[in-house]
């Protein structure tokens, strides 16, 4: 019915054809939440050998009269998500010491400052906390809360104060939040 040439040239474009059709079907987002689970797999399997928990161990600072030495005022840590040495981590505990500009996570009760040269940015509590490792222009180096990220972009660093004195034997301490905001572009 068909010649040899013919059917081996047929064959040959039903081939091409189906080669081009399966890379026109690749799902550029479909192999980006595969990455994304492969971390989160790998993630959950090294648990408390994260390379996260290698800072310094870090001591809750006592309650004050008024105020808090942490970002809103947190008593305890809240599930973020952090970008340290370049990898994404999800469902960190994390805590943020305003006062002493130091990110904290926690592990089985014990409290460690995020190494601040690994760790670039930090979302938690509907906020996203930008790391600025060196001085850059009018902005010193630091965490800053990214409040608008559009063509120009607007940093809030915020600070706390801590005031103590004593009066008729009690001691008090009282925390002061501090503001200041910074537009860059």
């Amino acid at each position: 019915m068909f010649n040899k040439p013919f059917g081996l040239t047929l064959l040959f474009f039903a081939l091409a054809v189906t080669n081009i059709l399966a890379q026109g079907a690749v799902d550029s987002t479909g192999n980006a939440n595969n990455t994304q689970r492969v971390i989160d797999i790998y993630s959950s399997a090294i648990g408390e050998q994260s390379e996260i928990y290698n800072g310094e161990t870090y001591n809750i600072r006592p309650v004050a009269t008024k105020g808090s030495p942490y970002f809103l005022d947190a008593a305890f840590t809240v599930p973020g998500m952090i970008r340290y040495n370049g990898t994404l981590y999800k469902n960190v505990p994390l805590l943020y010491d305003v006062f002493a500009n130091q990110m904290v996570a926690a592990q089985s009760n014990v409290f460690f400052v995020l190494r601040a040269d690994k760790l670039s940015d930090a979302y938690f509590s509907g906020h996203h906390f930008i790391n600025l490792v060196s001085q850059t222009g009018k902005l010193n180096a630091g965490y800053y809360d990214e409040l608008y990220d559009g063509r120009s972009q607007v940093l809030v660093k915020r600070a706390r104060e801590i005031k103590r004195w004593i009066s008729q034997r009690k001691t008090s301490r009282i925390v002061f939040s501090i503001m200041r905001a910074r537009k860059r572009g």
